[in-house]
């Protein structure tokens, strides 16, 4: 691509985004008219020549580009269109394909063949553990998981991950999930949807608390030990749990939840209430309650400043 007399590279930003409007006219129905010409039949076969004379040397790709007046880039994409290779992220040359299941099983599995042509430089090709060999190194790899963190030790990892915190403000935010909102005091939120439900409780003058009991599961041994839901409201009595992606270990922790503290009431806020929110406009009503809605997103940047 030329502009005022000097040529631009495909990967400038600008020469990009004018290749993306381009190609959203052209989706629109636009008649958009080609920035480079057609190949045509003669260009072709001389490609096709210089593919099979050159194969193995350098050089010749970017010769043959000025003197077709074209980008070495598209000169490579026209080869993988017609067949001439098979990696399109490669403009140098590389071996004419020759068709058929054993011709990719030559382009492909060039690598596979390696030990072939050379020893293995730890003398092993060709052999294999023996029994008592594989037995001893399962034997010594058993009982080698760590065993689950005790109460005092998670207490110690978050007593380390809010020091590290309070010494470190301005890293702990982005806009997607994790960090405090000076609206919303010292709780370290670990996403959007937890610190709107907080604004959306204390628009409701409900007072909360963010994650102040751990629910431990202590006859299990493996997997979930225990829980810790987001809020509690003391008012109502109830534990609410903000969950935007319900997985497996999500689904486990509320079985057991359930099984060993039925006296607790837990109420999941989960994808459909926040979609109902968006709805009724709770992002108009509540202050700096954070949206996709570019009229509303400099109230939650300022949240956060």
């Amino acid at each position: 691509m030329e502009s005022g007399g000097q040529t631009m590279s495909a990967k400038d930003p600008l020469v990009r985004a004018a290749t993306h409007r381009r190609y959203r006219a052209r989706q629109r129905g636009e008649n958009v008219p080609l920035l480079s010409q057609r190949w045509t039949e003669d260009e072709v076969k001389d490609l096709v020549a210089a593919y099979q004379k050159n194969e193995g040397k350098t050089g010749w790709l970017n010769r043959l580009a000025k003197r077709m007046g074209r980008e070495a880039s598209n000169l490579g994409r026209k080869a993988v269109s017609i067949g001439l290779k098979l990696n399109p992220h490669r403009t140098g040359p590389t071996r004419v394909f020759s068709g058929g299941e054993k011709g990719y099983q030559s382009r492909l599995g060039l690598r596979s063949h390696t030990w072939d042509n050379k020893p293995h430089p730890r003398g092993m090709l060709g052999k294999h553990h023996s029994p008592e060999v594989c037995k001893r190194m399962s034997a010594s790899h058993l009982g080698m998981k760590r065993a689950p963190f005790s109460e005092q030790h998670r207490l110690l990892i978050s007593q380390n991950t809010s020091r590290r915190l309070k010494e470190n403000p301005h890293l702990v935010y982005s806009r997607t999930a994790k960090g405090r909102r000076n609206d919303l005091g010292s709780p370290f939120f670990r996403s959007s949807w937890e610190a709107n439900y907080a604004r959306f409780l204390t628009y409701c003058k409900l007072e909360w608390e963010y994650e102040p009991t751990t629910f431990w599961f202590h006859k299990i041994k493996r997997g979930v030990r225990c829980f810790t839901p987001d809020f509690l409201v003391p008012s109502l009595n109830e534990y609410h749990e903000v969950k935007g992606w319900m997985d497996a270990k999500s689904r486990t922790k509320l079985k057991r939840m359930a099984k060993y503290y039925p006296k607790v009431k837990l109420i999941v806020i989960d994808k459909a209430w926040f979609a109902d929110a968006n709805k009724k406009g709770l992002c108009r009503l509540i202050p700096h309650w954070e949206c996709r809605h570019v009229a509303h997103r400099d109230l939650w940047k300022e949240s956060a400043s």
